[in-house]
């Protein structure tokens, strides 16, 4: 099983992927901008996705954090 996260604002680009993740049987992790950085962390880095699908703002925030978990792959969009 592949987990792919998603962390964006409401938007075409998010509802596509989550669309792509379900055609070929893999598992959308949303990560919504409403929680809190140890929150997001903890999903992060618990979660065991490999691939994060996110727009340039949230990357901005997302490499400030430092914590990859094991993320291996960011494709922005947007």
């Amino acid at each position: 099983m592949r987990l792919v996260g998603i962390e964006s604002n409401n938007c075409i680009e998010w509802l596509l992927v989550n669309l792509v993740c379900c055609m070929y049987g893999m598992t959308s992790v949303p990560l919504y901008d409403s929680l809190s950085q140890e929150n997001h962390n903890y999903i992060i880095n618990h979660s065991g996705i490999t691939v994060l699908f996110c727009s340039a703002i949230v990357c901005n925030s997302f490499l400030k954090i430092g914590k990859f978990g094991k993320v291996k792959t960011v494709v922005l969009f947007g």
